[in-house]
């Protein structure tokens, strides 16, 4: 307030002024006048002495009380503090440091708190007023409460600190499968046995995969777009699989490793893969925590229609700070953060998700660091058991009568090795490294199948099946995408195109060879196959 405006219209400077009363006004329950109490912001004046002499109501509601007469001075709050919250004597505020020196203070960062004990964040601009010859007979203050941005700034600076964090994490966890991949090639160059250095490969490949895995679920989780896709199954199959990822990690690290089924054979109405994530991930959890020696405990119970999952492990256990957090995307402890196989705090996140989206939820118990943790899960999925007739039974077989195949990639060695993969299990496979050379090779040999990647550049993948599905006589060929996109948006992109079934990379062996074994020359096209890892 540098100025004000007189009845008359002319624009008279503070100094001007013969009183405060004149200043603001006597209005109001606070003293203020109309126009000052109509504003939205805490205004109020002192006295020459730093007396509180009147207030708006905005004052009033941001100190959290009413000072009566002669009750407060140079603030009307119960306490003041500094921006780092250390006391701040009211002697030594904003408003009289202005009184004391006789200049204007501001604008100054600070905290008060209120008599409930609540802090707001405030921007404090005391300015002097004057009377006609010049005196300083008080001054006026203008509190702007910046707390909720002052609480959108540290969110912001928390994430971007996690951010950072999350980044240098990435680049060490992806790093860490890439130093025994590169031995194992080295061990394989120099003509040794290759069962061991096929084995680390394997495993670090799975680690990849994984990693790569969570990063994709992190991004649909960050844009809401994790799904998923409910089924009737047995709750025994669900169990296995999930603990069959986590075996080698496991007996890695030399973990004792106990699984307790309920009694009975029930069944379960949920997404497989996603439930077999959700026990993976808690699995793999606790292993990562657990000492070599240690325990870990996968114990199942129904009660009615819920579904109590509990991973019970002896490891390092979790700080009470850190419990309420823990689910947090990108949450790492600070004392797990070191540990091996820290991953990138996202696993647990995922869990929560899918729980929810399972119409359930996910806890976590912990007496404290080197006290073990248990984590439960509490799903509403219990259904009664399917009759036998009315399952599916499908069992992987080795093809009996390869198919033609054409491998369609940009990525030579990708190509190369699915060729060689596809020609060690019976099938006629060729490799083609663009979409134009795709098109030669099918107009030389028409395949019962072509696997086709779709980032290539100059004709994409989705341009190459375009082509093929306008060729009358190509209509026989099944078309199978191979891409990085997984998205149901990306297989429904797909599909529109021509594609009969859509793969993940890094495509399953298992899935990939299984679909294939099911293409017999005199068999129509099927129905639509997606497979996301």
């Amino acid at each position: 307030m540098e100025a004000s405006e007189s009845r008359t219209g002319t624009r008279r400077p503070l100094a001007a002024f013969d009183t405060l009363t004149e200043l603001l006004g006597g209005n109001s329950p606070g003293g203020c006048g109309e126009l000052v109490e109509l504003l939205p912001e805490a205004v109020y004046c002192c006295d020459a002495a730093g007396c509180v002499t009147a207030y708006n109501s905005a004052a009033s509601d941001l100190w959290g009380r009413v000072p009566g007469p002669g009750e407060a001075f140079f603030c009307g709050s119960a306490k003041l503090l500094f921006a780092d919250g250390t006391p701040l004597d009211h002697e030594k505020c904003p408003m009289s440091v202005a009184l004391s020196t006789g200049r204007d203070v501001g604008p100054v960062e600070a905290m008060l708190e209120r008599p409930d004990g609540t802090r707001r964040n405030i921007i404090a601009h005391p300015r002097l007023v004057r009377d006609s010859n010049g005196l300083v007979v008080g001054a006026v203050n203008v509190l702007i409460d910046i707390t909720e941005r002052k609480k959108l700034e540290n969110k912001l600076a928390e994430e971007s600190r996690r951010k950072d964090e999350f980044l240098a994490l990435l680049a060490h966890e992806l790093r860490n499968p890439l130093a025994p991949i590169r031995s194992a090639v080295e061990l394989l160059d120099s003509g040794l046995d290759a069962a061991q250095p096929i084995r680390i490969i394997r495993r670090q490949v799975q680690q990849l995969t994984r990693l790569v895995s969570d990063l994709l679920d992190a991004a649909r989780i960050s844009r809401g777009q994790l799904v998923v896709q409910r089924d009737t199954v047995r709750l025994a199959d669900v169990i296995a699989n999930a603990t069959d990822v986590v075996a080698p990690l496991i007996s890695q690290h030399n973990i004792r490793f106990t699984v307790e089924h309920p009694a009975g054979d029930p069944y379960v109405e949920c997404d497989p893969v996603r439930f077999a994530q959700m026990i993976g991930n808690l699995l793999h959890n606790a292993c990562k925590f657990t000492p070599s020696g240690g325990q870990i405990t996968l114990s199942v119970e129904v009660c009615g229609s819920e579904l109590q999952v509990h991973v019970k492990d002896t490891g390092i256990g979790i700080e009470a700070g850190a419990l309420a957090g823990i689910f947090d995307l990108f949450s790492q402890s600070a004392h797990g953060r070191d540990h091996r196989d820290g991953g990138l705090g996202i696993g647990l996140s995922v869990v929560r998700e899918l729980a929810g989206a399972h119409g359930g939820t996910v806890s976590v118990h912990s007496d404290g660091p080197d006290k073990g943790s248990t984590f439960t899960l509490a799903l509403p999925i219990v259904v009664p058991p399917v009759p036998i007739d009315a399952l599916e039974h499908v069992s992987l077989r080795p093809a009996t009568t390869g198919i033609k195949v054409l491998v369609v990639d940009d990525n030579v060695d990708a190509a190369d090795a699915m060729q060689m993969l596809l020609s060690q299990f019976g099938h006629h496979a060729s490799a083609a490294y663009s979409g134009s050379a795709a098109l030669a090779s099918l107009e030389e040999r028409v395949p019962r199948a072509v696997i086709v990647d779709l980032s290539m550049p100059v004709m994409d993948g989705f341009e190459l099946a375009r082509r093929i599905r306008n060729r009358p006589s190509w209509q026989s060929v099944v078309l199978i995408a191979l891409s990085g996109y997984g998205q149901p948006d990306d297989i429904q992109r797909s599909r529109e195109v021509g594609f009969e079934h859509h793969l993940t990379k890094p495509a399953d062996p298992v899935t990939l060879l299984s679909l294939l074994d099911s293409l017999k020359p005199s068999r129509p096209r099927g129905a639509f196959l997606h497979a996301v890892r």
